[in-house]
């Protein structure tokens, strides 16, 4: 898998420099910082250039799959398959700042039920209508990124033979609604649109969301600490069965396409895009920076922390089911334990440091 270098060795701006050369503040005491610029830096850099990307991949799967459909042919099931994983990246990318429309609308749910469930979606196959409007009403367990990945990688027979006529016709109907729905999480952002920026930046003067500066950074906390603590249970810990359940290579995200460890790489590339601030070769200011102006080594840590867990996982061999088969996954384990070294310093340290109460759902979080 090619690395990518995620830019956490980035110079703090000379502002937050001058903060920070007066030392670590107490917890009780705000230092110099303007929260609303980073607020409004986080969406202009971050949140909306990674919905417009979602969005531009979402339209790419619903023409590559309409194009397959209409001449069926090994090319066009690759471009399929690729125009995938792109959108699921560009999608996963978004999930550290998860918050507002996207759950307000259960968009997340609508585009990655997980796991994925072969029975209702042979059944839609059968009897569920593909035109826009019945599409939409389906349940989440019938559409969205798993659905479309079950059908692009059938488990079982050719994907060239299988994906025709109705069946292709679905999967080209659950791309156009993937692309209609990420579409709309940028019409929700956008100050155009329903202007949810606004929501966000304008906490404490004026939003009718955030009561608070605090209280939308505290929004931010939480969804990121949301991400990493899903990462570790769930996502990568629950298939090692470095839980309560025992390992099982059929619990991984992405267990047709092999792109689990791909998608946990999309997903941190995002955490570590709202930490920073920077995306897309743009510098902006992060929470990072924030925490950087009460105390600078807590923000490095945390930086450095995240980069572990990336540095890591790139040097576990996909897909990860296999490696769990095969009792190959010491790698993957020190990937997780690097983890939940990074998410333990978020709920414990950083949200002591900004007087934010995190929800742990696990025992391990101390």
């Amino acid at each position: 898998m090619r690395r990518a270098s995620l830019g956490l060795g980035r110079a703090l701006p000379v502002s937050l420099l001058a903060v920070a050369a007066l030392g670590v503040q107490a917890c009780d005491a705000e230092p110099a910082f303007d929260r609303r610029a980073m607020l409004e830096s986080l969406v202009d850099t971050v949140v909306l250039p990674q919905h417009r990307d979602q969005a531009a991949e979402g339209a790419g799967l619903a023409s590559a799959l309409e194009a397959y459909c209409g001449e069926p042919d090994e090319a066009g099931l690759a471009e399929a398959r690729a125009a995938w994983g792109r959108t699921r990246a560009a999608w996963l990318r978004t999930e550290a700042h998860g918050l507002g429309p996207v759950m307000d609308e259960r968009i997340a749910g609508e585009l990655d039920f997980r796991p994925t469930r072969p029975a209702t979606v042979e059944a839609n196959v059968l009897e569920a209508g593909v035109d826009d409007a019945s599409v939409d009403a389906l349940g989440v367990a019938g559409k969205g990124l798993p659905a479309l990945e079950y059908l692009l990688f059938p488990p079982e027979g050719d994907a060239l033979d299988r994906l025709t006529g109705r069946r292709c016709a679905y999967a080209a109907a659950l791309a156009h609604h993937v692309s209609r729905r990420s579409a709309r999480l940028v019409e929700a952002w956008s100050p155009a649109g329903d202007d949810y920026r606004a929501a966000l930046t304008t906490a404490g003067d004026g939003s009718v969301v955030y009561e608070s500066q605090h209280a939308a950074v505290g929004a931010l906390v939480n969804t990121l600490f949301s991400v990493l603590e899903d990462l570790k249970l769930a996502r990568l810990g629950g298939p090692l069965g470095l839980g309560e359940a025992e390992a099982d290579p059929e619990a991984v995200e992405s267990p047709y396409a092999g792109g689990s460890i791909a998608g946990i790489l999309a997903t941190l590339e995002g955490a570590i895009a709202v930490w920073t601030g920077d995306y897309g070769g743009v510098d902006g200011v992060g929470l990072g920076d924030y925490v950087a102006a009460f105390d600078p080594a807590l923000s490095a840590r945390f930086g450095r922390e995240l980069q572990e867990v990336v540095d890591l996982l790139y040097g576990v061999e996909p897909p990860l089911a296999d490696r769990i088969r095969e009792g190959d996954v010491s790698d993957a384990e020190l990937a997780y334990e690097a983890l939940r070294a990074a998410e333990r310093t978020l709920g414990s340290d950083v949200a002591m440091t900004l007087s934010i109460t995190v929800a742990f759902t696990d025992n391990d979080g101390d």
